[in-house]
């Protein structure tokens, strides 16, 4: 009630209107934290982000990154920038690359699982081939297309300047410690074919440059050059779901009636052949159609009973 010295019949609800208004929009403001995770709003209800706030001169992680070499419509190899991943189930392109790169797109639907169950669907996917700069190492790849795959790798410039790296070392990713845009992750389907048995741990960090048949890759952690007050951690974990699409398409085969021409025995034919010879239609438009026999009891004379 407002509260005035009048019957509670008169009182003007303006005020109070205005008051509740006030009181529900705040505590319909959103709480947000560093700490907490944040989401899509209710209607979207897409996919869920986490992100954590970090401290001062936290270390930075180098992921594994390598330059590979991806077919375009044209039939040639350009380089792209690749994430190896070993616990991806799928391997993934961003929409942009496959753009350029002129792929020809194939409609599906396919969710893709990431750390906590969240989900972002893949509609299109793209078949092409991947290649090493020698092209003594080929393979046949399917990729599904998503808008993007992360944000800049590293997340920001490495100090590098005392690691002591052999010369005759070659790099899978000349670039691996300075944030560059990733266009592709390769999963687990072809990782342990890329990784061979040669590995280098670098003294006095934990950098480890592991042998590929792109070059070296090289993985670990290291000090940023720039401290660091606030990233975002990322997590490659992707898993395709069972999708609808799947499962309406092995509904259909199972229930689809196939004849299988082999196993068509030769009293079968015998039988469509004579029905093809012999049916017609009389004046009456009636189907006539000869009893069929068999070749031996035709030879048989039984009589006018039939």
């Amino acid at each position: 009630m407002c509260g005035d010295s009048h019957n509670s019949l008169l009182h003007d609800d303006s005020k109070i209107n205005n008051k509740n208004n006030s009181c529900r929009e705040e505590e319909d403001t959103p709480f947000s934290a560093s700490l907490h995770s944040s989401s899509t709003t209710q209607v979207e209800q897409t996919a869920t982000s986490f992100c954590c706030s970090t401290f001062l001169n936290r270390k930075s992680i180098l992921l594994c990154t390598a330059r590979v070499f991806i077919r375009n419509k044209e039939n040639k190899f350009i380089p792209v920038r690749a994430i190896l991943d070993s616990v991806s189930e799928i391997n993934i392109i961003s929409s942009d690359c496959a753009n350029f790169f002129g792929l020809k797109k194939e409609k599906l639907f396919l969710p893709v699982s990431g750390i906590c169950g969240s989900t972002q669907n893949a509609n299109r996917k793209v078949t092409t081939s991947l290649s090493n700069l020698n092209g003594n190492y080929q393979w046949d790849i399917e990729l599904m297309v998503l808008p993007k795959i992360t944000n800049f790798s590293p997340a920001t410039r490495l100090d590098v300047s005392n690691l002591k790296i052999p010369k005759n070392i070659q790099l899978a990713d000349e670039t691996s410690y300075i944030p560059l845009k990733v266009d592709l992750l390769l999963g687990c389907e072809l990782f342990f074919e890329f990784i061979k048995a040669d590995k280098i741990r670098l003294n006095d960090s934990r950098l480890i440059l592991q042998d590929t048949c792109f070059g070296y890759i090289v993985a670990g952690s290291t000090e940023p050059i720039f401290q660091i007050h606030n990233a975002t951690s990322h997590c490659f974990l992707s898993r395709g779901m069972d999708t609808l699409d799947k499962t309406l398409r092995s509904f259909w085969e199972i229930e689809n009636v196939t004849c299988d021409s082999s196993s068509i025995s030769e009293e079968l034919n015998y039988c469509n052949e004579h029905y093809e010879k012999t049916h017609y239609r009389n004046s009456e438009g009636r189907y006539v159609v000869q009893m069929s026999f068999k070749p031996e009891i035709e030879k048989i004379s039984l009589g006018d009973s039939y």
